[in-house]
């Protein structure tokens, strides 16, 4: 690439003739050669940056290349493990999966049918229900057999439980019972021998 030609930078005089610091330091000899060599860096900056990425480019290309050479060679021997691999993917997870979704695409209109046929009766069978209760109840009158079976019922419960509670009441008081009995028992063991001696002085004395 050609270098651009170098600009020369004028800079006016004051009124007196004098020059400003500025018009010094734009005009000292480093800062021209600066300005002239400018150019040639930023020309030198383009071009280390395009070789940089062609090296790059070419370097990658073949280093992936050689890489990828060995790996037709290990799949050719990898083939038997490989194809054993695929059989045994397939008898256990794809043939029970692709099974199992087959049935169940073939089986969903049976499902569907079943489904919808349960939930209609149940639906009708509750609807039937209430709709019959309620005009049982208001055509007949109430059975007052029913009413006191019904509180017959309930006393009956009641007793159940009071029974329930004294029963367990009871047997409280039956294990104290006992326990006292054994104890009247033991202590009339203890007096015997005393009444036979007390008997035995009384016949000696008459």
């Amino acid at each position: 690439m050609a270098a651009s030609p170098s600009s020369t930078i004028l800079v006016a005089p004051l009124a007196d003739g004098s020059s400003t610091p500025i018009a010094d330091a734009l005009q000292s000899p480093g800062l021209t050669l600066l300005l002239k060599t400018l150019p040639y860096l930023q020309n030198a900056a383009v071009y280390i940056y395009q070789t940089t990425l062609a090296v790059l480019r070419s370097s990658t290309y073949f280093i992936g290349r050689n890489l990828y050479l060995p790996i037709p060679i290990i799949l050719f021997l990898l083939s038997p493990v490989t194809v054993f691999l695929k059989y045994l993917l397939w008898v256990f997870v794809l043939g029970p999966y692709h099974a199992l979704v087959y049935l169940a695409e073939a089986l969903h209109p049976i499902y569907v049918f079943c489904g919808v046929a349960c939930l209609t009766g149940a639906v009708i069978g509750l609807v039937g229900r209430t709709l019959t209760g309620m005009v049982v109840a208001t055509v007949l009158p109430p059975d007052p057999d029913l009413d006191e079976e019904e509180e017959d019922g309930e006393e009956k419960i009641s007793k159940k439980v009071d029974l329930k509670g004294k029963g367990k009441a009871s047997s409280v008081k039956e294990e104290e019972g006992e326990e006292e009995l054994d104890y009247d028992e033991e202590e009339d063991d203890e007096r015997k021998p005393l009444s036979r001696l007390a008997r035995m002085k009384r016949e000696l004395d008459d």
